[in-house]
């Protein structure tokens, strides 16, 4: 029971997984900052939230205008100038990371189907081993039944043979 709640679980974060992935790529990137930058809450009419050291990394926020760009820090939201952002690390190697882990994903899950194809197989020819068995006991106590029903039957002609045979003795 244990194993099949594991693999149901580990199959829905399947599912789930690659609509987390699609988004965070339309979405959200990682970011670092090319020198020193003030980060600034529109909200709160451009106060300066944070004051970023050059390299410091920064999630992208999905918006760009004016040639400011939203970026997250820590557990704070504010603008930076788009100019002092670069892409962080090497991007190329985070893609290819990402697609072989999408890969082994797709191998783990069709795993996980032929596993549960297996089972859901496994069962099926379980049931009609006991349909098999079932019918085979119903049929041996209608036979029983009915040789009882006949020994009924003929059992006063079987008696009076009896008795027969003992006179002529």
């Amino acid at each position: 029971m244990k194993k099949r709640i594991c693999i149901w679980a580990l199959l829905l974060s399947l599912l789930i997984m690659p609509r987390i992935q699609t988004e965070a790529a339309e979405s959200i990137a990682l970011l670092e900052t090319t020198e020193s930058v003030e980060m600034v809450d529109a909200a709160k009419g451009s106060e300066v939230v944070a004051v970023l050291e050059a390299g410091t990394p920064v999630l992208y926020g999905g918006e760009e205008r004016d040639g400011w760009t939203k970026i997250t820090y820590l557990d704070m939201e504010g603008y930076v100038l788009t100019s002092t952002l670069k892409s962080y690390g090497d991007t190329e190697a985070l893609d290819k990371e990402f697609a072989d882990v999408q890969g082994n994903h797709q191998l783990l899950f069709e795993e996980i189907i032929r596993v549960e194809k297996e089972a859901y197989q496994s069962i099926i020819w379980g049931m009609v081993i006991i349909g098999l068995v079932v019918a085979i006991f119903a049929v041996s106590i209608v036979s029983g039944v009915k040789k009882a029903k006949e020994e009924q039957k003929y059992k006063p002609i079987y008696k009076k043979q009896k008795k027969a045979k003992l006179k002529n003795r």
